[in-house]
Parts: structure tokens; C-alpha cells; sequence
């Protein structure tokens, strides 16, 4: 589970928005709590501590990928970058997007931030005439 949202869960985000709990979601996440869910504080560090055992894990790769829906993306940019958790709703993400994170033993960096396709990782090849 990503973020569990409780009661919410299933409910359409036009019905969501005329809840006036959507407001503290979207504006000041610090103080929102999911109806017989979690709270963004809880989803956050479930996630880093996920993540933190995955490059753990894998600590000899160049590379790991993780796919995550939106708020659990920002969420983790958020946590490895220290920014306060009411900001993380500044962050996009867009769907399908790719948000590319270097973590290593001196912090963390954003290496991409909601990329959309065309996706470019590689290098480019000169073409030699």
C-alpha cells in the first residue's frame, strides 16, 4: 500500500474536493489525517525506510528503480532533500513521469524531476561522418 487513505479510498477526486478535510490535504498536509487512515508524516517515513532498505540492498548497483504513484514519490523527494512536509505538495508528478534521485553517503540530489517522454538517460552517440 502507498498511502492509506482509509475511508477515502475508492472515492472519486471530484467528490473529494467538495470535502473541506481536501483543503488541509492539499495546503497543510502536516495537519491531515485520512479517515480511518494514515497520516502524510506516517506515509512519509514508511516510505523512506522502504526505500532506505532497498538501497541498502542494492548498495553495489548504479542503478535501482522504484515506480510509486504521485504523493509517494513527493513525499520521498521531500524527505531525502529535508524540505518540510508542508511543501511537498509543491513538488509534480506528473503520471507516467520519471523523478531520478542520487543518494549516497553525503546526502541526497535530484537528478530529474517529473520527466516526461521522451526519456532521455543516455549519453548521446556523436555521429561521425
Amino acid at each position: 500500500m502507498e498511502t492509506n487513505v482509509g475511508k477515502w479510498q475508492g472515492r472519486s477526486l471530484k467528490s473529494l474536493n467538495l470535502n473541506k478535510q481536501w483543503k488541509v490535504v492539499q495546503h497543510a498536509p502536516s495537519r491531515a489525517q485520512f479517515p480511518e487512515g494514515e497520516t502524510f508524516y506516517q506515509c512519509q517515513a514508511r516510505v523512506a525506510a522502504s526505500l532506505d532498505k532497498i538501497i541498502a540492498a542494492h548498495k553495489h548497483q548504479d542503478l535501482i528503480a522504484c515506480v510509486f504513484h504521485a504523493d509517494p514519490i513527493k513525499l520521498a523527494v521531500s524527505h531525502y532533500l529535508g524540505l518540510p512536509l508542508d511543501h511537498f505538495q509543491r513538488l509534480g508528478c506528473d503520471t507516467g513521469s520519471v523523478t531520478v534521485l542520487f543518494i549516497g553517503a553525503m546526502g541526497a540530489s535530484v537528478m530529474k524531476l517529473n520527466q516526461r517522454p521522451p526519456f532521455d538517460f543516455l549519453p548521446r552517440q556523436d555521429k561521425k561522418k
